[in-house]
């Protein structure tokens, strides 16, 4: 669902949505997760496997 808000002239007209660098993260660990600092290893493994 984020992909397609996402999906407009706005953004891609950005240099990251022209270059394919826009990455999209898992909004329930980001905003949902009531697990507080014990998210924070799951939100940085995410990232990084995105950046791999």
């Amino acid at each position: 669902m984020h992909q397609k808000t996402l999906d407009n002239d706005l953004v891609n007209n950005t240099t990251a949505a022209k270059d394919g660098k826009i990455i999209y993260l898992n909004p329930a660990t980001w905003y949902l997760s009531g697990y507080g600092l014990e998210s924070v290893p799951m939100m940085l493994t995410e990232v990084s496997d995105a950046l791999k």
